[in-house]
């Protein structure tokens, strides 16, 4: 599969702690500096959120801007 290969810049709006071992990361697109024009003239919205353990969800900070990179695979 070929595809175009594409980034996305991402901003932690809220971690909610589920239980003891997972929690929630809710993400927002960041629009700050152009960010993201590569694709949101075109899809202007994204909804994204991950029940993580927390020991990967403590490594992220809210409001922290992080970068998803979108990479076509032939699996």
């Amino acid at each position: 599969m070929s595809g175009p290969r594409f980034t996305a810049k991402v901003k932690v709006q809220a971690k909610n702690n589920r239980t003891d071992v997972q929690t929630t990361v809710a993400f927002q697109p960041d629009y700050d500096a152009g960010r993201n024009a590569e694709w949101s003239e075109w899809t202007p919205a994204m909804s994204l959120s991950m029940t993580i353990k927390n020991e990967l969800a403590d490594r992220l900070e809210a409001g922290q801007t992080y970068t998803l990179t979108f990479d076509p695979t032939d699996d």
